[in-house]
């Protein structure tokens, strides 16, 4: 179970501290310890963060006008 949300600004945080490589392409791991390990890849430019992977749908939902 891996979240976008939470894969883009860790990437940057990563890049930014010189911990991950910028401008290449890198993979982050997410969810292995709840048991539903998932791999995201990452990429950060200078002007953007891009975050990919295979996807589930897991929820759906609508949202309603009041």
């Amino acid at each position: 179970m891996a979240t976008g949300s939470a894969a883009g600004p860790a990437a940057a945080y990563l890049v930014r501290h010189g911990r991950a490589p910028a401008g290449e392409r890198f993979a982050i791991s997410q969810g292995r310890f709840v048991g539903r390990p998932s791999l995201l890849r990452v990429h950060v430019a200078a002007d953007a963060v891009h975050v990919g992977g295979a996807v589930t749908a897991v929820a759906e939902g609508r949202f309603a006008r009041r």
